[in-house]
């Protein structure tokens, strides 16, 4: 059951449309022009959010910030903390303790406000979440459903907010290219990694090293970015695999062909469930090693997550799939010998089209932004199925908004004083400035209303 209202905050000049508050079925825009600071305006509109939760009993008071970097956590956090909010950040520079206390406050309840990285949660099962904020572009549609969907899971209301300007689009589609650099610099980064852990050539199948990827880097003499992505390139070809310390998952590929795949399929068993599970859950996994979780796939079967892994194991033992169980700490194990980088083969044709794909993706999510009419409708449209506008996200509540409404609005408020004319531009009270403005002139022109100096009061007839 998917309880999601999908909000977008769209703002040029960074600070000028930078929250929306959502009260019963209106959204209610904030514009401070006062605020100069983007991470003040963000903390004040979380800070908005938060009280009312509280004051209005949504969800469960639970609000997971995610981001795409791991760059601002510790600045979002310290603002957030400064407005007396309950919060605490969850990154790579914490060491394994700090993450596992973090997630398990996190997770009881303890903490009801938690900033990280997009891929925090991922296995985590948690049915309270009343909002889930990108404050970074995602990728990929699939990745911004998979991340919003972690919301709202116990049937409450749950919304989803995205924030961004112009700058943020830019920003994604220059990671995307940065993802696949050069096939030369992947090769360059290939024979590195054999010589940092000096294993000769034709040996090193199956040999697992820690791996401290800093240290890695900085001896590459490469842009850290590079020996990022190529080692992500490496891992996803299947030359290596590299289990990041931040947030530590299983791996799974599918060894069988098809037609023994059906076979299995049919056996209608607790393995043949096990294997179907991943093939729906664990998106790429006939092609490539993908990441899996267990807990995620004992949710979907309502099985313990023992008795999963037990038939994962056992679907690894009859050579029906790879499945590495989640390990502790950061690792490569080479899953082929060395080869010489020149001898290296990475199709290039397929390598362009992964890349073209990627930027396919990121247009989607522009296009999600910039073009959609109703945002459930366009998300289930890219998934293959047709739907009717779901009248609850912010650009359906909008078309909710009529003249008449605005002006009933504007009269009661006149009719117990006269008030200034700043007090109407109070995005908290009218949430369309466009259309409030229309309607205060053709008020004013009709003689509906009178303004001296900047107040305004009904004419007396």
């Amino acid at each position: 059951y998917l309880a999601n209202m999908n909000l977008m905050i769209s703002d040029d000049e960074m600070v000028q449309e930078i929250g929306k508050i959502v009260t019963g079925f209106e959204i209610e825009y904030w514009n401070d022009s006062k605020v100069e600071d983007f991470y003040d305006a963000f903390s004040k509109m979380v800070t908005q959010l938060n009280e009312y939760q509280v004051q209005d009993n949504v969800g469960t008071n639970e609000i997971k910030v995610t981001i795409s970097t791991g760059n601002e956590e510790e600045k979002i956090t310290k603002l957030l903390q400064h407005r007396g909010l309950s919060v605490e950040s969850y990154h790579a520079g914490l060491t394994s303790v700090q993450r596992n206390e973090r997630q398990e406050k996190w997770l009881s309840g303890e903490l009801p406000l938690l900033v990280a990285t997009k891929a925090f949660g991922m296995g985590i099962d948690k049915p309270d979440v009343s909002y889930v904020i990108h404050l970074e572009l995602p990728p990929t549609l699939e990745s911004y459903y998979q991340e919003f969907g972690r919301s709202g899971r116990n049937g409450q209301t749950a919304y989803a907010v995205m924030l961004y300007n112009d700058k943020d689009k830019a920003t994604m589609l220059r990671r995307v290219r940065m993802d696949f650099p050069d096939l030369e610099v992947v090769k360059s980064i290939y024979d590195k990694l054999f010589r940092y852990y000096n294993v000769p050539y034709f040996e090193g199948k199956g040999r697992s090293f820690w791996f401290e990827f800093d240290d890695f880097a900085s001896r590459c003499q490469t842009e850290p970015y590079n020996v990022y992505a190529s080692l992500k390139i490496l891992h996803r070809a299947g030359f290596l695999n590299w289990k990041e310390r931040d947030f530590p998952s299983s791996w799974v590929k599918v060894l069988v062909k098809q037609g023994e795949l059906r076979k299995l399929l049919e056996m209608k068993n607790d393995y043949s469930a096990v294997l179907a599970s991943v093939l729906r859950l664990c998106d790429g996994s006939t092609s490539e090693l993908v990441r899996l979780h267990e807990k995620e796939i004992a949710s979907y079967l309502e099985w313990d997550t023992r008795k999963v892994v037990s038939g994962l194991l056992k679907l690894r033992e009859t050579g029906a799939i790879y499945y590495e169980q989640q390990p502790e700490g950061e690792y490569i194990t080479f899953l082929e010998d060395r080869v010489k980088s020149q001898d290296l083969y990475i199709s290039p044709k397929h390598y362009e089209e992964l890349k073209q794909s990627a930027f396919s993706k990121a247009d989607m999510v522009i296009d999600y932004i910039e073009k959609a009419d109703c945002r459930e409708k366009f998300l289930m449209k890219y998934f293959g199925m047709d739907t009717p506008p779901c009248g609850e996200c912010d650009l359906c509540l909008q078309k909710l908004i009529k003249p008449k409404q605005i002006k009933e609005k504007i009269l009661a408020f006149l009719r117990e004083e006269p008030r200034e004319v700043d007090f109407f531009f109070n995005p908290m009270l009218f949430s369309d400035q466009k259309k409030t403005i229309a309607v205060l002139r053709k008020m004013l022109d009709r003689g509906e209303i009178s303004l001296e100096n900047t107040t305004l009061s009904i004419r007396q007839k």
